[in-house]
């Protein structure tokens, strides 16, 4: 087998809206909207997380109501701030980043840069006449708000009879022989690992396949059967945990898929379970982010699929993360050899919000220079192997 190879999918948001998942607007407008505000349409529940969903009285913090009014109050402070004063219609992401950068200073981050922005922040935060918390905690309340209620709206399944449009998936995997295929994703839903299961893929992702489901980042490297297929989450999924062995003397993370679905017990003799699963939420906090947890190892493991990989297959992906947009524009200047294949029903919008530190990679993608860039100008659920296959040899 040809270990240099490889082919590699990157995903973004953009290949799960048609089976059924929100898209950015759609979660932003869920998170800021003016129901939220009516009493117990959002819930704090006693762990301190957010949900939609209807629970016992008893399991509910008697201030939601309070919280929720002054957490509103803060995001809408920010984005105010965004439209005012970068032009863009910002959303949830966007604002996360900026709560992010708030949260990180009050946490004795301690960046002077941010003092008179966080200053012209609280001052404009509008306190409720019922608000009986400081501003760096409703910033942290607001900083999880988001994060839960994101959560909660990727955790829904994708429509099983539309798995169909992924099809291109499959019609790879098939063609591809004997090569390895890394398949890449930024999206915390399980769209992917569902159809992967439903066409009978057998796929690697880092996990254990026992009952404990423990990552394993040597599992992603082994080599035990002449092709493999791996599904590379680097943003995380809405069913990682992690988790701390209590039997120990000195405490022991390590990281376990979990389906939270039906409100399980979070804690048992042995074993203490973090109370959010682990993905990325935001926007320039994601480059950081890379370095931490999981995420750091999974990131490496991008780094070194890419030195295998000659072609690479980009759907749903706007191009808007810079720690991935480095890695994909030094893997095209390092070798005349790699082609990258972009799938999208409207590529100039990728390339009109193009951030001025991108510029290179855009205007790459723009030229197509020299054949090196193929853009089918298709949504993938629109787009069979015939429209790839002479891009793929």
């Amino acid at each position: 087998m040809d270990k240099l190879k490889r082919i590699s999918f990157l995903f973004g948001s953009g290949i799960s809206i048609p089976l059924g998942l929100p898209n950015v607007n759609e979660i932003t407008e869920k998170i800021l909207a003016d129901k939220n505000l009516t009493p117990n349409y959002v819930i704090r529940n006693l762990e301190g997380n957010y949900t939609f969903a209807r629970i016992d009285d008893w399991k509910r913090d008697e201030d939601t109501n309070i919280y929720v009014k002054n957490i509103l109050c803060l995001i809408r402070t920010v984005k105010d701030y965004l439209e005012i004063n970068s032009g863009l219609n910002p959303n949830y992401e966007d604002i996360f980043y900026i709560l992010s950068q708030i949260k990180g200073h009050l946490n004795d981050n301690n960046n002077p840069a941010m003092i008179p922005f966080i200053k012209e922040i609280s001052d404009k935060y509008c306190l409720g006449s019922e608000n009986i918390f400081d501003f760096k905690k409703i910033v942290i309340e607001a900083y999880y708000y988001i994060h839960d209620l994101t959560e909660e709206m990727l955790r829904v399944p994708g429509k099983p009879d539309e798995t169909n449009k992924l099809r291109l998936i499959k019609e790879i995997i098939d063609k591809a022989q004997d090569r390895h295929i890394d398949i890449f994703t930024l999206n915390h839903d399980l769209v992917l690992e569902e159809y992967l299961k439903q066409s009978k893929i057998q796929f690697i992702d880092g996990f254990h396949k026992d009952n404990n489901k423990t990552y394993d980042s040597n599992l992603l490297y082994e080599e035990e059967t002449p092709r493999q297929v791996r599904l590379v989450k680097l943003h995380g999924s809405v069913d990682w945990y992690r988790m701390m062995s209590l039997k120990i003397e000195y405490p022991l993370f390590e990281y376990n898929k979990w389906d939270r679905i039906g409100e399980p017990c979070r804690y048992n003799q042995s074993t203490k379970i973090t109370i959010r699963p682990l993905f990325l939420v935001g926007a320039g906090n994601k480059l950081a982010d890379y370095t931490l947890d999981i995420f750091l190892e999974l990131y490496r493991y991008f780094k070194t699929s890419l030195k295998y990989t000659y072609r690479m297959v980009v759907s749903g992906y706007g191009f808007r993360d810079t720690g991935i947009n480095d890695k994909i524009y030094d893997w095209l200047l390092e070798s005349k050899e790699r082609k990258l294949i972009i799938i999208d029903p409207s590529p100039e919008k990728i390339y009109r919000n193009a951030p001025q530190n991108m510029i290179d990679l855009y205007n790459f993608i723009k030229q197509e220079k020299k054949g090196r860039v193929k853009i089918i100008k298709k949504g993938f659920e629109e787009t069979d192997y015939s429209d790839v296959k002479m891009y793929l040899s």
